[in-house]
């Protein structure tokens, strides 16, 4: 069972990370945009079979999913 996932991607590394975090499971993106440092982002995962459910989400993390979600946040402090 993998618990990380890195890609090489036009905005630079991705690395995604199945984990325990503070309110339970999580998968976190790590990425690191022009001119910040280290930026994380993640979806919990809380509840009867939580675990289970994190690993589910986990599996379907691809490139282009990582990168949308990256984006995604890039965009939301762009427009902030």
């Amino acid at each position: 069972m993998s618990f990380a996932k890195l890609y090489e991607t036009e905005l630079g590394q991705i690395l995604v990370k199945l984990d325990e975090g503070d309110d339970g499971p999580e998968a976190r993106y790590y990425f690191v945009p022009k001119d910040l440092g280290v930026c994380s982002v993640a979806v919990n995962f809380k509840g009867e079979d939580d675990w289970e459910k994190a690993d589910r989400y986990f599996k379907t993390i691809t490139e282009e999913k990582a990168l949308s979600v990256v984006k995604g946040v890039l965009e939301t402090i762009a427009n902030n």
